[in-house]
């Protein structure tokens, strides 16, 4: 199996973000994958 990651950065804008406690996010993420030639085995 690969792994990727995903890096989120937060930044302080100097407003309360205690607001956003218990919040989520749903990602939706498409790949698109393409072969090159190989070799004959």
């Amino acid at each position: 199996m690969d792994w990727f990651w995903i890096k989120f950065i937060f930044e302080d804008n100097g407003t309360d973000q205690n607001v956003f406690q218990g919040d989520s996010i749903a990602l939706k993420m498409e790949f698109q994958a393409n072969q090159t030639d190989g070799q004959e085995r």
